[in-house]
């Protein structure tokens, strides 16, 4: 039995929310507008957690997340937090990113930058959508207490 039989969601439901295809498409999305804007160094895992959540609770990304309580908005970034790992490990195995790691492998430690093949993917997005993504890059600077900020639901963008 499959998680999908025990909770009996319709696959529409589930496709909007558990969408993982759509997740690498986003982390591809903000790893290309780095690369656009010619930051070429490798990307820290947290960085790619507050980049996504900006980005998720950016309206013209994001029209459902208008009028989301707090605590919706701690769950969502805790979600994508827990799952990034295993969606950075699918982008590396189909050569759409590299991964930098130190020896000692801590999560936080993570880095990663778009492979060549992964840019090649996002060329055909629809280009308002990439725009929105290297305005996030451009206007926003991550610290560590912004990612806290948001986790917690008090920084609402």
């Amino acid at each position: 039995m499959n998680k999908r039989d025990k909770l009996h969601v319709p696959l529409g439901i589930e496709l909007l929310f558990e969408n993982k295809l759509l997740d690498k498409y986003k982390i591809l999305l903000l790893l290309d507008s780095f690369a656009e804007l010619g930051r070429t160094k490798y990307i820290l895992f947290l960085e790619i957690v507050y980049y996504y959540s900006v980005a998720s609770l950016n309206s013209k990304i994001n029209p459902y997340i208008e009028n989301k309580p707090q605590q919706d908005v701690s769950n969502l970034i805790m979600r994508f937090e827990k799952e990034l790992p295993g969606l950075l490990l699918d982008l590396y195995g189909a050569d759409l990113i590299e991964v930098k790691k130190e020896k000692q492998f801590k999560r936080d430690k993570i880095r990663v930058k778009i492979t060549m093949e992964g840019r090649k993917l996002v060329v055909n997005f629809d280009d308002a959508i990439k725009k929105e993504y290297t305005e996030i890059v451009l206007e926003e600077s991550y610290t560590n207490s912004k990612l806290i900020e948001l986790r917690k639901g008090e920084r609402y963008v």
